[in-house]
């Protein structure tokens, strides 16, 4: 959160807009950076999350805060344009919407969907009809939701969540590897940033994520056709029916 409000770079007076209110934490703190002279406005498709939201908002006293139950990716015509726009969802896409309601020299950031296990946090500068990205952050978010989510690329099995970019009929395969007992060797000296470059070249790419322990987490490559799972587990390659995936 905070990285993201570096990105963002929100300075007082300035009108921002959040897509995804979350608990209202996030709106709060940009209340305060945008100061008595700004505004902020928060959408989100879950009437239940802008109730919450309000109600945080109120019991801490932040008062410049408009909390709107609406499809975010709609962005908000009202107040617009924006100076600033954060998008806390993560999208496959930018909405034509959100670009439309940034002014000039604006900055419009948000958790891109990459590929299957990889989002980035990204911010743009809008330059006339052009969007110029000035920093690119690793990050994980939950999909915007609604008709705009895009395809689905998480699964949970097997106390695991996975993030691959094809999950249709992936989670029998996955959950029969994932009870095996895996073969385990020593994992090689990777790069800093080794599955950025995975999941960018490689089709079948895969990030685990423990569940409920999002602290643990495995990469590396599922081959459904095949029966076959590789993935790096801190020190270890722990490898799962063929040796497909391991090679």
């Amino acid at each position: 959160m905070a990285v993201m409000i570096e990105q963002l770079g929100p300075a007082p007076g300035d009108r921002v807009l959040e897509v995804g209110a979350g608990t209202g934490y996030n709106a709060a703190i940009l209340a305060f950076l945008a100061g008595d002279e700004g505004a902020v406005v928060t959408v989100d498709l879950d009437e239940e999350i802008v109730r919450e939201a309000r109600e945080h908002l109120h019991r801490a006293g932040v008062a410049q805060v408009d909390v709107v139950a609406a499809d975010g990716w709609a962005g908000m015509a009202a107040g617009a344009p924006h100076d600033r726009i954060e998008v806390t969802v993560g999208v496959s896409d930018l909405s034509p919407h959100w670009v439309d309601q940034l002014r000039e020299g604006g900055v419009l950031l948000v958790p891109l969907w990459l590929r299957g296990g990889l989002q980035a946090s990204i911010a743009f500068r809008r330059e006339g009809q052009r969007l110029r990205s000035t920093s690119v952050e690793p990050c994980g978010f939950m999909r915007l939701r609604g008709a705009h989510a895009g395809p689905e690329g998480y699964l949970t099995v097997n106390g695991w969540c996975a993030s691959l970019e094809e999950v249709s009929a992936a989670a029998a395969t996955l959950g029969d590897l994932l009870r095996r007992t895996p073969r385990a060797v020593p994992a090689p000296d990777l790069p800093r940033g080794w599955f950025t470059r995975l999941a960018l070249e490689e089709p079948a790419a895969i990030m685990l994520s423990g569940v409920p322990d999002w602290r643990r987490a495995m990469a590396g490559i599922f081959d459904a056709a095949t029966s076959s799972l590789a993935v790096v587990d801190g020190q270890t390659m722990l490898s799962f029916g063929g040796d497909e995936a391991l090679v």
